[in-house]
C-alpha cells in the first residue's frame, strides 16, 4: 500500500492509449522517449508523472521493463482481476470501505484524498479519477469510450443489416400498396341510341301497305341484322 501522497494518478486517456499499444506489441522498455513518442507529451512530462504511475501499479519494474502484470493488464478477460490486484495492494481499507466499488461516489472519494492526505482539489481530483478507473475496471476503448457501447453499436449496426431485406420487403409492400391505391380505369362501351317508334297504322290499309311499311323500318332501323 503506498503511504502519504504516493498514489498513482495518470489520465484515462493516457491509460486506454498505453494498454491499445501494449494490446498489439508489448515494448521490451519503457523510457521517457517512448512514452512522449506515443502519448504526444515532452520527456520531462513522462519522466515526472507517467513513469512513476507505471511503477507503482506494477505495469514497469524499477528499470522500466514491463511486468507480468503489464501482459495480464493487456488482456480484456484478465482486466478486471489486475485492477483489483491493484486496488488491494496501494489503497488504504479505510478508502475501499468508506468508497466501494464498482461505482463509489466521486465526491466522497475526492474528499478522502483532501482530508487524510491534506491534499489541494487539483491533485485531490487527479487521484479520485485513478482510482475510480481502477475500482470501476471498465474496458474502454483508447478513446475513453465503453467497449460495451461499441459492442452495442455493432449490434445495431448487425441489426441494420438484417433490416435491409426487410426494408426491400417493406418497399415492395409499399409499391403492391400503391398499385392497389391506383384508380382502375373504366371500361366504355360504344355509345347505343334507344329509339321509341311508334306507328300508326290506319285500318284501311292493306296487308301489302303493311308488310311494305314493317320492311321499311326492318331495312332502315334494324341495319346491324
Amino acid at each position: 500500500m503506498a503511504e502519504g501522497n504516493l498514489f498513482p494518478k495518470i489520465s484515462e486517456g493516457n491509460w486506454w492509449k498505453l494498454r491499445e499499444l501494449f494490446k498489439k506489441s508489448i515494448p521490451g522498455s519503457v523510457n521517457p522517449k517512448y512514452l512522449a513518442i506515443s502519448l504526444e507529451m515532452t520527456e520531462l512530462s513522462a519522466r515526472t508523472n507517467i513513469m512513476p504511475a507505471l511503477q507503482q501499479l506494477g505495469i514497469i519494474d524499477d528499470q522500466g521493463k514491463p511486468t507480468e502484470r503489464a501482459n495480464h493488464w493487456r488482456i480484456d478477460e484478465k482486466y478486471p482481476e489486475v485492477c483489483a490486484e491493484i486496488v488491494s495492494e496501494i489503497y488504504p481499507q479505510e478508502l475501499l470501505d468508506t468508497c466501494p466499488g464498482p461505482n463509489p461516489d466521486k465526491q466522497k472519494v475526492q474528499k478522502w484524498f483532501t482530508t487524510t492526505r491534506a491534499l489541494g482539489e487539483s491533485a485531490a481530483q487527479k487521484l479520485t479519477s485513478t482510482f475510480i478507473l481502477l475500482v470501476s475496471a471498465e474496458i474502454k476503448s483508447d478513446t475513453g469510450k465503453s467497449l460495451k457501447k461499441k459492442v452495442t453499436k455493432n449490434n445495431s449496426d448487425r441489426s441494420k443489416g438484417k433490416s435491409k431485406l426487410d426494408d426491400v420487403q417493406e418497399e415492395i409492400i409499399e409499391e403492391s400498396e400503391i398499385e392497389k391505391k391506383k384508380p382502375i380505369p373504366h371500361s366504355y362501351k360504344s355509345p347505343t341510341v334507344h329509339v321509341d317508334l311508334q306507328i300508326h297504322i290506319s285500318p284501311e290499309s292493306s296487308p301489302e301497305l303493311v308488310d311494305k311499311i314493317f320492311e321499311s323500318i326492318r331495312k332502315h332501323l334494324y341495319f346491324n341484322d
